[in-house]
C-alpha cells in the first residue's frame, strides 16, 4: 500500500536485548593507581560478532586505548575516556545465557 498512515500507538515493542547479568570487580585495586577489572555479563540474547556491547562507567579515568582482548567472545577492548565508555567488540557468538567472564 502507498499513502499517508495515520498516526497510531505502539503498545508493546521487542526489546532490543538485555542482560540477566553485570558486574563489575576490581583486581588489586588502590585509591589513586590504575586498577584491573573483571566485567561478568550474562546476556538473554545472542551477541554475534561484530557486535557491541558499551558499558557506561562515570567516575572512571584513564587515557583512551583500544586492545586486544585476548578473550573466546570479545576480540577488541576500547576505553573512550572523553565518554566514560568501555566497548567490547565481539569476535565469536556469545549465546543467550551463558556467562562471559
Amino acid at each position: 500500500a502507498a499513502g499517508i498512515v495515520d498516526k497510531i500507538g505502539i503498545d508493546k515493542s521487542p526489546a532490543v536485548g538485555s542482560f540477566r547479568k553485570v558486574s563489575l570487580s576490581y583486581v588489586s585495586a588502590v585509591a589513586g593507581k590504575a586498577a584491573g577489572i573483571t566485567i561478568t555479563l550474562q546476556p538473554t540474547m545472542n551477541i554475534q560478532p561484530g557486535e557491541k556491547v558499551t558499558l557506561k562507567l562515570p567516575g572512571f579515568g584513564g587515557n583512551p586505548t583500544s586492545r586486544d582482548a585476548h578473550h573466546s567472545k570479545i576480540g577488541t577492548v576500547m576505553w573512550l575516556s572523553d565518554e566514560s565508555k568501555l566497548v567490547l567488540m565481539f569476535s565469536s557468538t556469545a549465546n543467550a545465557e551463558e556467562e562471559i567472564v
